[in-house]
C-alpha cells in the first residue's frame, strides 16, 4: 500500500507563476508540466493536481453564480408578478 503524501502549501511565487501559466494554458501537456514543477521545486504530479485542483475550482465557482444569477431572475420575476398582482387589486377597488 502507497504511503499518504503530506499535504504541501505552495509559495506566494509558486502560485502566481502556476496562475499565469494556467490563465495560458489550462491543460498544459506533461512536458510542460515537468518543466514547471523542475523550475518550482515540485514534482510533475503535484503541478498536474494542481491544475485539475485549480480546474475543478474555476467549474465550480462557474456553476455557483449561474446559480446565483437563476435565483436573481427568479426574485425578479416574483417582484413583477406581485406588482401586476396589486396594480390589478388597485384598479378593481378605484373602479
Amino acid at each position: 500500500m502507497e504511503k499518504k503524501q503530506q499535504k504541501i502549501t505552495f509559495t506566494k511565487d509558486q502560485c502566481l507563476f502556476l496562475e499565469e501559466t494556467f490563465r495560458k494554458n489550462r491543460y498544459p501537456r506533461t512536458s510542460i508540466r515537468e518543466q514547471i514543477a523542475e523550475s518550482l521545486g515540485l514534482t510533475e504530479r503535484q503541478v498536474n493536481n494542481w491544475f485539475g485542483n485549480r480546474r475543478r475550482k474555476e467549474r465550480d465557482n462557474f456553476y455557483q453564480n449561474v446559480n446565483q444569477d437563476q435565483t436573481c431572475q427568479v426574485d425578479e420575476q416574483k417582484e413583477n408578478w406581485y406588482q401586476n398582482v396589486n396594480q390589478g387589486q388597485n384598479r378593481q377597488v378605484e373602479e
